[in-house]
C-alpha cells in the first residue's frame, strides 16, 4: 500500500519537473544563445555593405551578420540535409554555446554539430564530412569535425564566415543579420525593415517568446492535467482497497469494540489511523522516488 501511494506521490512530482524543464530550455535558447533583438533574412544573399546600412537605422545598437547555405552533410553511407551556419569566430548576439561549458568560438578551420547530427552520421571528432552545398555551383568541401556540442533543440552545423565564404568562392557576402535595437524603437523598426524590398523576413525574439510560452503553457496544462487525473486515480484506488481488506479482515474485532463501549469515531480511528501511518510513509518515499527520477 506505501508503495503504491509512493507511486502516485512520484508521478505528480515527475509530471512537475516537465515545466521546469521548459522554463530552462526556454531561458538557454533565448537568454544565451540567441541574445538579439531581431533577426533579418534577406531574399537572396547579399554584400557586406547591407550590414553598414542597417546599422545607421535608427534605433539599431549592434548588427551582427551570418551566412547560411544549403548543404547535404555526408559521413560514409550517413548523410543528413539542413543549413550549415556560418557566423564570425566569437559572435555575440547569436552564440554557439554549450550548457557545460559556455560560449564557444568558431574555428578559422573545421566544423562544429550538435550530438544528435553526430549520432544520425555515426561520426565523432576528428572525423572528415563531406559537406556538399545545394545552392550555386553546388560546391564540395571536406570539413573536419573539431567539436561536439550538447544542443538541446534541433540538428546544427556550425562555421565561421571565413570557412562559408571559402567554399562558396565568395568575399563578402551575407544572409542576414542578427542585431539588437532600443526597446522603444523595435516596432518602428520592425515596420521599416518589413517595407525593405530585400528584406524577406523580420523575426522579433519578444514575439517569439510569448508565442513560445503560449503554446507550452496550452500543452503543460493538459500534461498536468492527465498527470493529476492518473495520479488520483492510483491514490484513490490503493486507499479504498486497503480500507475494503482491512475492515473485512477486522470486522470481528471492530465490533467487539462496539459491544465494549467504543464510539463510531473511536473505532474508526483504529483504521484511519493505519492509513495515515502508510500516508505517513509513502509520502516522503514518493517524493525521494519522484525527485530521483
Amino acid at each position: 500500500t506505501s508503495v503504491g501511494i509512493a507511486m502516485s506521490v512520484a508521478m505528480l512530482v515527475m509530471g512537475n519537473f516537465m515545466e521546469d524543464t521548459v522554463d530552462h530550455v526556454m531561458t538557454f535558447q533565448f537568454f544565451q544563445v540567441h541574445r538579439q533583438d531581431m533577426m533579418v533574412a534577406f531574399v537572396e544573399p547579399t554584400t557586406g555593405k547591407v550590414v553598414h546600412d542597417i546599422e545607421h537605422l535608427p534605433g539599431v545598437l549592434a548588427v551582427e551578420p551570418f551566412r547560411a547555405v544549403p548543404v547535404r552533410v555526408t559521413h560514409q553511407h550517413h548523410q543528413r540535409r539542413l543549413d550549415l551556419l556560418g557566423l564570425t569566430t566569437a559572435p555575440q548576439l547569436m552564440r554557439v554555446v554549450d550548457p557545460h561549458s559556455g560560449p564557444l568560438e568558431l574555428p578559422n578551420e573545421g566544423i562544429i554539430i550538435s550530438k544528435r547530427l553526430a549520432e544520425i552520421l555515426q561520426c565523432n571528432v576528428g572525423d572528415a564530412l563531406r559537406v556538399e552545398v545545394l545552392e550555386s555551383r553546388r560546391p564540395v568541401e571536406m570539413l573536419t569535425v573539431t567539436r561536439l556540442l550538447d544542443d538541446y533543440l534541433d540538428l546544427n552545423a556550425y562555421v565561421s564566415t571565413e570557412v562559408v565564404h571559402r567554399i562558396m568562392q565568395e568575399q563578402d557576402t551575407v544572409s542576414g543579420v542578427f542585431l539588437t535595437a532600443d526597446g522603444q524603437a523595435v516596432n518602428q523598426l520592425f515596420e521599416e525593415l518589413k517595407a525593405t524590398p530585400h528584406v524577406a523576413g523580420v523575426n522579433i525574439k519578444r514575439a517569439g517568446i510569448e508565442s513560445y510560452r503560449k503554446t507550452m503553457a496550452e500543452n503543460l496544462l493538459r500534461m498536468k492535467a492527465m498527470t493529476v487525473i492518473f495520479a488520483s486515480i492510483v491514490a484513490c484506488g490503493v486507499v479504498y482497497n486497503c480500507a475494503r481488506i482491512s475492515l473485512a479482515e477486522r470486522s470481528r474485532e471492530l465490533g467487539t469494540l462496539r459491544v465494549l463501549g467504543f464510539t463510531r469515531g473511536e473505532t474508526a480511528m483504529v483504521l484511519l489511523g493505519e492509513l495515515a501511518v502508510l500516508l505517513a510513509v509513502a509520502i516522503p518515499i514518493g517524493l525521494t522516488m519522484g525527485y530521483l527520477d
